[in-house]
């Protein structure tokens, strides 16, 4: 999951990616808020966006503002790197509630700090084994079954939201519907916190629309990707272990 750097300047980019995968991050880049907002939704699931302040075509702040306006990006955590930090930019970044200001030249541990900060208050695609374990009162192999019946409730979901129309404003079909309801009891009581919290802001006294699904899918495909790393590997039948083949009928 990477770390998004929306930077003009070719040196300052390289020396933020630098630190950044050094420490171990993954990172994209963009030069400018234009080309950010192209990029965005071509790569799943960015954790942060580091973006500078003064830029050709279109500065750190028309980015923000026009991030906000799109459901399945508006929140994804913005962290503003800048020379300019006089008080009219600082209210003017606050308005958009994104208060997060370092001010450049940004040393190592600065921007190092911040980043693991806002990573820390970010919601878990599904919490640790051992917090589900404890809160549910159930045991390895109980965990692990339920954890498989969530990967394939969400195999299930996937290809069926994909057959929705992503620019209508009408509610999504009843089957689809009926899916994702289902999905999110499972992924509440297994604390795929991420995927709930998408859903529930984009359900808030409305019906989910086909607009919203990008969004909502992307945090699916983040909730698959993690479960691929939990379920059970598939049983793959062995050579041997085959039933034989049915023998053709006489002629």
């Amino acid at each position: 999951m990477p770390i998004m750097i929306v930077e003009d300047n070719l040196v300052s980019a390289k020396l933020v990616e630098g630190l950044l995968q050094k420490a171990g991050h993954q990172t994209v880049t963009a030069k400018n808020g234009k080309e950010a907002l192209e990029l965005l939704p071509t790569i799943c699931n960015v954790q942060i966006i580091l973006t500078d302040y003064l830029m050709p075509e279109m500065n750190g702040l028309e980015f923000i503002q026009h991030l906000k306006m799109l459901p399945e990006l508006k929140d994804i955590p913005v962290i503003i790197l800048s020379a300019n930090c006089n008080l009219p930019t600082v209210k003017a970044l606050r308005g958009l509630d994104c208060g997060m200001l370092l001010v450049k030249p940004v040393k190592k541990e600065q921007l190092l700090e911040r980043v693991e900060q806002v990573l820390r208050t970010l919601p878990a695609v599904v919490r640790p084994k051992f917090d589900i374990l404890e809160s549910l009162q159930i045991g390895d192999q109980e965990y692990q079954e339920l954890v498989d019946m969530l990967a394939d409730q969400v195999d299930a979901v996937i290809p069926a939201a994909l057959q929705e129309d992503p620019t209508s404003n009408e509610p999504l079909s009843k089957p689809v519907g009926q899916l994702l309801s289902d999905l999110v009891e499972s992924a509440s009581l297994l604390g795929a916190d991420k995927f709930c919290g998408v859903y529930a802001k984009l359900t808030t006294d409305k019906a989910l629309t086909g607009f919203q699904l990008p969004a909502l899918l992307r945090a699916l495909q983040e909730l698959a990707l993690e479960l691929t790393t939990r379920r059970s590997p598939k049983k793959t039948i062995h050579p041997s272990e085959a039933p034989p083949p049915k023998e053709a009928s006489a002629a």
